[in-house]
């Protein structure tokens, strides 16, 4: 069975190439870009584009899956939802995640600081059994990164950064 950070690092250059052009598509869409069944595997995708927030949280990035990906009935993803852990410590930042998600202007850098995570650093320093969704966000969660944050604090601190910035340019609207 394929992980979903193999997943991830499959998916990662065609939704890259989707958020840089500013286009949202669906989970569908991304499994038939990998030559999987839109129909059948969208919950893959979904699994896959959890471990992608999840870098884009180390990397202090805004989580663009957020804004980024939709599912194909325009229903609610339910993000952050179903994990406990999840659903106390990074659910209630959700204003700030989705706006962050909204208003940054995705670089190369920012993926390419996104694909070095799923492609090298996240394989590298995760045994196998935690390379997966829940497991490392619990450790974004949990883990202390720098400065007494853990890693969700530390990257919600620069999102905050990017709304703020984002606003200045709107002049304070």
């Amino acid at each position: 069975m394929t992980s979903a950070l193999s997943i991830a690092a499959e998916v990662l250059p065609h939704f890259r190439a989707n958020v840089m052009s500013n286009w949202t598509y669906t989970y569908g869409h991304y499994a038939a870009a990998i030559g999987r069944s839109a129909a059948k595997e969208g919950v893959v995708i979904g699994k896959a584009m959890h471990v992608i927030g999840a870098a884009c949280v180390m990397a202090k990035v805004p989580v663009a899956p957020i804004h980024y990906v939709e599912r194909a009935d325009g229903e609610w993803q339910g993000i952050f939802e179903r994990a406990a852990s999840e659903s106390i410590h990074v659910r209630p930042h959700w204003p700030t995640l989705a706006v962050s998600s909204r208003v940054h202007r995705y670089t190369d850098e920012d993926f390419n600081l996104v694909s070095r995570l799923l492609n090298e650093l996240i394989p590298r320093y995760f045994k196998p059994e935690w390379q997966t969704p829940a497991n490392i966000w619990i450790y974004l969660i949990h883990t202390v990164a720098e400065n007494d944050q853990t890693w969700l604090q530390r990257a919600l601190a620069s999102y905050e950064e990017v709304i703020a910035k984002a606003r200045a340019v709107r002049g304070g609207a």
